[in-house]
């Protein structure tokens, strides 16, 4: 038998065989998925406590704030293999878990709460607190700027949603929103912003009427964990348990619900900036991003622990996921930021040296004044002191003063001054009676504020306070009289004339 087989392998022709190459899967992926697993690691790193909020800044899409243990945190992404995030600065004021950090859209300032109901606004160059909101009875897990740079939002486990005036630090807007937790908000407009709680619903607010929401969304989930929206958009998505919705704000009605995938409840949410992008992250340590033009997931990453919180850069080139063991990653598409890159224009010259008679304009850094210092910072009773003192240029005191009045700063600049404080307001504003009629109309201004919102002028006895005032109502009834006079003579006038 072996010798038969022998004998027939003998007798057989080789046929040579074609090579099979190896099937290359990314060939079968689409372009969305492609553009999906171009997001590559690009910084890394781990904190000792979880990581509940991450913002970018607005202006440098290479730092991002985070909100972890009882501080806040701005790390740079440099790059690189391995930890490679630094910390530029930490803002450590809380006296409880920090649970939510925003930057406002120029970058200057920076809101951030905590799980005891504070909200506290600081400038990011010199981490120093310019407002610190109370009024939330429990923690607030979302407060955000709005559009308008001047105002603050937020919602909190006290079931409110309030709104706060940064340049005066009051509470404009005070509403019970929700049945339940109000968990988060997102701004659509300068007055439009959307929330969502526990209790299931979405609500689309205008505040200069907030004494009822403007729409009730019914989105048939138990609760609502995270709402997010484009600025200017009539298009929402609230996320809830294991699903994401859309919402038409337009026609009041739900568009569709997303096939996320997640098998565990959705933490955190966010729309790509410019793009079709949206990312979401689950307790179930996973994160993904989906194409919301197609409603399918492009992809989807795997961790260690469950994910907390995500954002996207300015840019959309970029995006942070920050899990519950404090392990923070930056995942970049190096192809959208080349592309964006700006391009060199051919035959440009990029290196110039002077010659002989050419003129040279130096750069020359801004300097900032102490006025622009004060006001950029709220400093606004520091400001008026300056606008008053009698060194100051008159011309530039009483500007001073028009602005303090245009940003609603008067009245918090004037509030709780003491008796020799009010004496200097007193004295101005009898130099600035004796003026021309713009001059006045401020000086009369302040006159009427002063005596509204201060405590020592509505129990004053001081000699210096009533003589200051008997001055100014001799000036006032000299300028009545004469425009008494005036009023006469027109009246003559007209009736020549006629």
């Amino acid at each position: 038998w072996l010798k038969f087989c022998v004998c027939v392998w003998s007798s057989m022709q080789y046929v040579p065989l074609n090579v099979v190459a190896p099937r290359d899967p990314t060939k079968e992926l689409s372009d969305e998925c492609k553009f999906a697993k171009a997001f590559k690691v690009y910084a890394s790193n781990k904190e000792n406590s979880g990581i509940s909020s991450m913002c970018f800044h607005p202006l440098r899409p290479g730092h991002v704030a985070i909100a972890t243990s009882t501080r806040v945190e701005l790390k740079g992404a440099a790059g690189g293999d391995g930890p490679s995030v630094s910390t530029l600065w930490k803002y450590a004021k809380f006296k409880n878990f920090a649970r939510s950090v925003h930057f406002r859209s120029d970058g200057m300032l920076c809101v951030a709460s905590d799980g005891n109901g504070d909200i506290e606004v600081f400038e990011v160059k010199s981490r120093t607190q310019l407002r610190k909101f109370r009024g939330h009875e429990e923690a607030v897990p979302c407060a955000r700027f709005g559009s308008d740079k001047t105002q603050v939002v937020s919602v909190g486990d006290d079931r409110t949603l309030r709104s706060w005036d940064v340049a005066t630090g009051a509470e404009v807007t005070k509403v019970v929103a929700h049945d339940d937790y109000a968990r988060s908000v997102a701004n659509l407009g300068q007055t439009q912003w959307i929330s969502g709680g526990y209790d299931g619903l979405v609500k689309l607010w205008d505040l200069r009427e907030a004494t009822r929401p403007a729409l009730v969304l019914k989105t048939g989930m138990n609760q609502i964990e995270v709402v997010d929206a484009h600025l200017g958009a009539t298009v929402m998505y609230a996320a809830g348990g294991i699903g994401v919705s859309e919402f038409d704000l337009a026609a009041g009605r739900m568009l569709r619900q997303l096939e996320v995938g997640h098998t565990k409840a959705i933490t955190a949410l966010s729309l790509q900036p410019k793009h079709s992008g949206l990312l979401t992250a689950s307790l179930d340590q996973t994160y993904k991003l989906h194409d919301v033009s197609s409603g399918v997931v492009l992809n989807n990453w795997n961790v260690t622990a469950p994910v907390q919180s995500v954002a996207w850069s300015s840019d959309g080139a970029s995006f942070a996921v920050g899990s519950t063991d404090g392990t923070m990653v930056v995942r970049r598409n190096k192809k959208m930021i080349k592309a964006a890159a700006p391009k060199a224009q051919a035959g440009a010259m990029r290196v110039y040296v002077p010659q002989a008679g050419d003129v040279v304009h130096e750069h020359t850094r801004v300097v900032q004044t102490t006025i622009d210092k004060l006001m950029r910072r709220f400093e606004h009773t520091k400001a008026l002191d300056l606008a008053i003192a009698p060194e100051l240029p008159e011309t530039l005191g009483l500007s001073l003063v028009d602005e303090l009045i245009q940003r609603n700063g008067l009245v918090g600049a004037l509030r709780g001054r003491d008796e020799q404080k009010c004496m200097d307001v007193l004295s101005w504003v009898k130099r600035a009676l004796g003026r021309e009629v713009p001059f006045q109309i401020l000086a009369v201004e302040v006159l009427c504020t002063l005596l509204e919102c201060s405590p020592v002028m509505a129990h004053t006895s001081s000699p210096g306070i009533v003589r200051l005032l008997q001055r100014i109502l001799q000036r006032i009834n000299r300028e009545l009289a004469m425009q008494a006079q005036v009023a006469s003579v027109v009246g003559m006038m007209d009736t020549l004339l006629q």
